[in-house]
């Protein structure tokens, strides 16, 4: 029955273009960067000091956002800071397949990894990828539909098409736009062939030797969720746990990316610039029975690879004074909290705190959140791990640990779900 199962997959990945595929899914692990299990991994970094630092990459990934969404001095094709991200995943390119590991982002429209020959390459644990090793590679010719989807293209000395990403923090990524098979699972047994990315020759920055590159899961035309499109059904979900957990995440594409229809917050996903981010319109929040309201932009973008969650700065102004409000007079925050966070109480208990929802516009009902997606100990201090800022909000991954969410590009809604994301 399994050998049936994975050759189902197989072909349904790998059936020709003009033909009606069949719905196929498959789950890949999430490996947290801070967890034992990440090459990533810091032994000598204790939890407060691992979160301490990812809220300091929240702030510089947030940044990035900003000026790609307002246009404010960046020339950036991603909106990822590399080496910002949260959560990595393995898989395959080439034919016959070499490994990678790649960080992944719901905020990125493009896939690239390294490739030989390197120009200028980051010194990287693993053995680069060379394209004339693999019986599959094609490069892309500069002129064609799929270059002109590369937001920096330029033709090459030999006609193909080059991309180019420049980040926020001087890295940098440059070299050809290639397609080959790409795969997936512990056995490689999820084939997607002729799959477009960026092979980079060129790769200098801030970037990890345990990395091979970024995995991009936006809703731009050059993303994994948008290239394996029909065939998952325009859809995928994922369920994070504890960040420090020995347990990976699950990310689901297809016909796996269900939920189960039990306490599901449905929100419909807005149009908004840059169209590959996933945007919704926030109505309010309430700390148990009282509301704030956004009194500017509603926008808030749900990002993977964000960890704290971000307001608007007017509208955190009404919620953090709410928030004390609530949490009583017999307990007073600090006064001089650990950078960059806002917000911290001596007591590490969170004992009568009340319940936080977030309303948005078009959704079938409030996101409730439990204690642990809005506060967490630090250094024996209780933190709380959303900040203020100008602009827009973004819903981070910590807001959205120990639910099930599902992005569906064919219904255009994200939902959520709360569940045991150890046992899914």
């Amino acid at each position: 029955m399994e050998v049936l199962v994975l050759a189902l997959l197989i072909i349904g990945l790998m059936s020709p273009s003009t033909e009606a595929k069949p719905l196929i899914g498959f789950s890949i692990d999430l490996i947290h960067r801070d967890s034992p299990l990440s090459p990533l991994y810091n032994p000598s970094m204790n939890q407060s000091e691992a979160l301490r630092k990812a809220a300091m990459r929240s702030i510089a990934r947030y940044n990035t956002l900003f000026h790609h969404v307002t246009g404010e001095g960046i020339k950036s094709q991603t909106t990822i800071i590399p080496d910002q991200g949260e959560y990595l995943m393995k898989f395959s390119v080439g034919n016959p397949p070499l490994g990678q590991f790649g960080i992944i982002d719901t905020g990125s429209d493009m896939i690239w990894i390294q490739c030989e020959p390197c120009n200028d390459c980051y010194k990287q644990n693993s053995p680069i990828f060379n394209p004339t090793s693999s019986s599959t590679y094609k490069i892309e010719a500069c002129g064609t539909k799929t270059c002109d989807l590369v937001r920096f293209n330029a033709c090459g000395a030999s006609g193909a098409c080059r991309y180019s990403i420049y980040y926020s923090d001087n890295s940098s990524t440059v070299g050809e736009l290639a397609s080959d098979t790409i795969s997936f699972g512990p056995y490689r047994e999820v084939v997607s062939p002729n799959t477009f990315f960026g092979c980079g020759h060129d790769n200098t920055g801030i970037f990890r030797p345990a990395g091979t590159g970024l995995v991009g899961l936006g809703q731009g035309h050059l993303s994994l969720i948008s290239q394996l499109g029909d065939r998952i059904g325009h859809k995928f979900s994922y369920c994070l746990v504890s960040r420090f957990s020995k347990f990976t995440s699950k990310l689901k594409f297809g016909w796996e990316a269900t939920l189960s229809r039990n306490g599901i917050v449905s929100v419909p996903l807005v149009d908004r610039y840059p169209r590959h981010l996933y945007h919704v319109s926030i109505k309010e929040i309430y700390i148990g029975k009282l509301g704030v309201s956004p009194t500017g932009t509603t926008d808030m973008i749900v990002d993977s690879g964000t960890t704290l969650s971000f307001l608007e700065t007017s509208l955190y102004e009404s919620f953090e004074t709410t928030l004390i409000e609530a949490y009583g007079d017999d307990r007073v925050p600090i006064s001089n909290p650990p950078k960059p966070l806002t917000l911290c109480y001596l007591d590490g208990t969170t004992k009568d705190l009340p319940d936080i929802t977030f309303n948005f516009f078009g959704a079938n009902k409030g996101l409730r959140l439990s204690t642990f997606n809005v506060f967490s100990k630090f250094s024996g201090l209780l933190c709380l791990m959303v900040a203020p800022t100008k602009g827009y909000s973004v819903l981070g991954n910590i807001a959205q640990m120990d639910f099930k969410v599902l992005y569906d590009l064919k219904e255009r809604t994200v939902s959520f779900e709360p569940a045991d994301c150890i046992h899914e």
